[in-house]
């Protein structure tokens, strides 16, 4: 191994004087400060150990179609599910959810919004892809889903008996 030496670095310029030199310094130290103390770290823990499931028994059944909401009203099936509302979902969250179809769902979707009252609260609503929301398991009582993402989202969870069709996206 060859060591070279280093070249001689440039001088330190020397701290700021003067009334205005002190202020700006005081005040970058201050945000700097600021920063530390007025914004916690902020940690995303995604391990199943950390985040046990919770057990979502709630939702209804409506024309053979499991939705994590209520059922629809006298009148307003067709924006059921859509208005909400949804279930909380942070970062690391789990559900295990209870769908009362009687069998496996022949299908089953996931939908995220950044509004519990999804379309109801005039929020976007989208398909739920990657680590937002992963379907961990389905079977003839319970549907297993988590979200492995470091974001916070409202999901609503949908299932289906044979001979229905799933949602291609929700109603405007």
């Amino acid at each position: 191994m060859v060591l070279r030496p280093t070249p001689p670095s440039e001088p330190t310029p020397p701290p700021p004087t003067g009334r205005v030199g002190r202020a700006a310094l005081v005040l970058t130290a201050l945000a700097l400060a600021g920063c530390e103390t007025f914004s916690p770290a902020q940690t995303c823990d995604m391990s199943p150990q950390d985040n046990p499931p919770v057990v979502y028994t709630g939702g209804a059944v409506h024309d053979g179609v499991y939705a994590t909401t209520p059922a629809p009203h006298e009148g307003s099936p067709q924006t059921w599910p859509w208005d909400g509302p949804f279930l909380l979902f942070p970062g690391g969250m789990q559900y295990t959810i209870k769908h009362n179809l009687g069998a496996t769902p022949h299908w089953q979707q996931v939908w995220v919004s950044f509004s519990q009252d999804g379309a109801g609260g005039g929020s976007t609503i989208a398909q739920a892809s990657g680590s937002e929301a992963q379907v961990e398991g389905v079977d003839a009582e319970t549907i297993k889903i988590a979200n492995f993402s470091c974001s916070q989202y409202y999901v609503l969870v949908i299932a289906g008996a044979a001979g229905t069709n799933p949602p291609t996206s929700p109603p405007r």
